[in-house]
């Protein structure tokens, strides 16, 4: 028993070495707190008795109500590639700048696989894409002996 006449269960020990001595020592140690007759009869001398009837229930007012959890199926299927973005993220950084041309036609709003355009060679309208095009490689040094 505890100081306010309450029954501890929980039991610590630091031994040397587990083996049978310090074994018998724990509990001979916790027979000499718990194991006393006078001890025993002190923790089981109050009775509980039950309520007759539910109606001699203590029921304290929640003001409050608490919700049982949601009961929810998982997902079926694969889970989403993309995350939900917020409105004022941008949505891609990697094709910023870039301005792709059709290699159909020539053309800026659209890629040669959705092209509804005629190919270059028949008509040759529409802006040439050898402006945009970088030339191959590193650039030379002033005096031709290697790349810089």
């Amino acid at each position: 028993m505890d100081d306010n006449n309450r029954l501890f269960t929980i039991v610590f020990a630091v031994i040397e070495g587990e083996n049978d001595s310090s074994w018998h020592w724990v509990i001979d140690c916790l027979h000499e707190g718990i194991a006393d007759v006078n001890k025993y009869l002190k923790a089981y001398a109050l009775t509980i008795t039950p309520l007759p009837d539910k109606i001699l229930w203590d029921i304290e007012d929640l003001h409050y109500v608490i919700k049982s959890p949601k009961q929810t199926r998982p997902s079926l299927g694969r889970p989403r590639k993309k995350r939900f973005r917020p409105q004022d993220e941008v949505s891609s950084q990697s094709q910023v700048g870039r301005i792709h041309v059709c290699k159909r036609c020539g053309g800026y709003e659209h890629q040669h696989k959705t092209c509804k355009n005629p190919s270059k060679e028949l008509s040759s309208e529409g802006p040439s894409t050898e402006a945009f095009r970088r030339p191959p490689g590193r650039p030379r040094r002033p005096d031709g002996r290697g790349r810089i």
